[in-house]
């Protein structure tokens, strides 16, 4: 790895988020997803075409069969494409994904048979609502608002062994975010506890695999993380002068 990458990555890394950024980006996160969701009858798709492809974890390429729509329908702000795809075995490492060279999400939620433009269109309307749950979307989601961010630095890259994945700056922004939305949703149930009790509902709200291969650094980042949060929903605001 290069001297300008390495820094980059730990200016990327250890950059200091904030409880009020936190907050800012989960709900946003959360906005666009029930943006989609309430207009997905509306939404003009176009199918895929021979570009859109993925690599395995093998480096074989597959074909993105089905429908996908720019985000920029509905939001100026966002020149994202969103794609609603034929599931690929999911040993081959064809997760859901944010796919930063291309621009792109990609949902893997249609069943194979005999498609047509049509019944893609139609079954991906269905599927979005029902199967791409609101934790997922938002998990995908940072990580484009991340990459927006940070730019070149922002890389998925370097292949990872389970440890590596999950205690890698990207995944644990995106993982964190799901507890923060969570808490979000909850924050009324969470004023006026200790932090212990705080601690122990926000781990349990948390991804179980993420939550126990966290290695000591990142835990006590997260933690810090979630203190300041703690922080910010017991935070009274000062009384308005009249």
């Amino acid at each position: 790895m290069g001297l300008i990458t390495t820094i980059a990555t730990m200016v990327r890394e250890y950059l200091k988020e904030s409880a009020k950024s936190d907050v800012i980006y989960s709900k946003e996160s959360k906005r666009i997803y029930n943006k989609i969701k309430n207009n997905i009858e509306k939404i003009i798709f176009t199918p895929t075409d021979h570009f859109d492809f993925v690599k395995d974890m093998v480096g074989r390429a597959h074909f993105l069969e089905g429908v996908k729509f720019n985000l920029k329908q509905l939001n100026e702000n966002y020149d994202l494409d969103i794609f609603f795809v034929y599931n690929i075995d999911k040993r081959k490492g064809t997760n859901h994904h944010f796919d930063p060279k291309h621009n792109r999400l990609v949902f893997f939620i249609l069943s194979q048979g005999n498609s047509s433009f049509e019944g893609d269109s139609y079954l991906a309307r269905l599927r979005f609502k029902s199967w791409v749950g609101e934790s997922v979307f938002i998990h995908e989601f940072i990580h484009y608002l991340d990459y927006n961010r940070y730019g070149e630095s922002y890389s998925f890259k370097t292949k990872k062994n389970i440890i590596k994945y999950y205690n890698s700056p990207e995944e644990y922004n995106a993982y964190s975010h799901e507890i923060i939305r969570k808490i979000l949703a909850n924050k009324n149930k969470l004023t006026g506890i200790s932090f212990d009790a705080f601690l122990e509902k926000s781990y349990g709200w948390g991804d179980e695999e993420f939550i126990k291969n966290l290695n000591y650094d990142y835990r006590k980042k997260l933690e810090k993380r979630l203190y300041k949060i703690f922080v910010e929903i017991n935070t009274v605001p000062p009384l308005k002068k009249h």
